[in-house]
């Protein structure tokens, strides 16, 4: 199981806020050190206008209340992405179903699913190794919709095919031998997730997806 977090993330998103405070503080110093200088310097016959001086004052207000309001904006984006975190962990261990062609197989084979845009004629389904050799080959129903394929992970004459990733080739025609669109879906167990990006990536089988590419999440029984 692995699980990458982001760490330090209320310290790390709130330190740009942090850092505008502590230059606000500096900068506000120098300007009333300034200030008293030249109220010092002044001379009583003409004083300096308070105009100025009310209008710097405001515009430091101003920044200062802005700052407030981004860190805690920043505040909210930390908790939003802890809970991110904390929701994208429980898909540990579930089965996710992918558009997806290729599985793992660990000795047993596999399970896939492949859809018919229309009625096929013929339909052959070939399961292909990660060097394109096809290991095992069979025909397939032709009836339009979701059509279920198990392979027991053996090749065409008995053996039991080498672990690895494998493949589902689906070719299907009409009687006219016109090509018939199929899409082929498998399903994988979630083993880990990476929350470094602001978007999860989950690894499932061979494949690194995200939650908008799970088609459906299960619990095994």
């Amino acid at each position: 199981m692995e699980i990458n977090t982001t760490a330090g993330i209320a310290s790390g998103s709130s330190s740009s806020a942090a850092s505008s405070g502590a230059s606000l503080a500096q900068d506000f110093d120098t300007f009333l050190t300034l200030l008293t200088s030249q109220l010092q310097n002044q001379d009583p016959l003409d004083p300096m206008e308070s105009n100025e001086m009310t209008q710097q004052l405001v515009a430091f207000a101003g920044v200062e209340q802005q700052i407030v309001a981004n860190k805690n904006l920043e505040n909210i984006s930390s908790l939003l992405l802890v809970n991110a975190i904390n929701a994208s962990t429980s898909y540990l261990g579930k089965t996710a179903l992918l558009q997806a062609d290729t599985i793992e197989n660990t000795g047993t084979g596999g399970k896939w699913q492949y859809e018919l845009e229309t009625d096929a004629y013929n339909v052959k389904l070939e399961v292909v190794d990660e060097d394109g050799f096809t290991v095992y080959s069979t025909t397939g129903n032709g009836a339009t919709g979701i059509q279920d394929f198990e392979w027991d992970g053996k090749d065409m004459t008995g053996n039991v095919a080498p672990e690895g990733n494998y493949t589902l080739k689906v070719t299907a025609s009409d009687e006219q031998a016109t090509a018939i669109r199929s899409l082929i879906y498998s399903e994988h167990k979630i083993t880990g997730v990476d929350t470094s990006t602001s978007t999860p990536w989950f690894a499932a089988g061979p494949y690194a997806v995200t939650q908008s590419e799970i088609l459906r999440l299960s619990i095994d029984s």
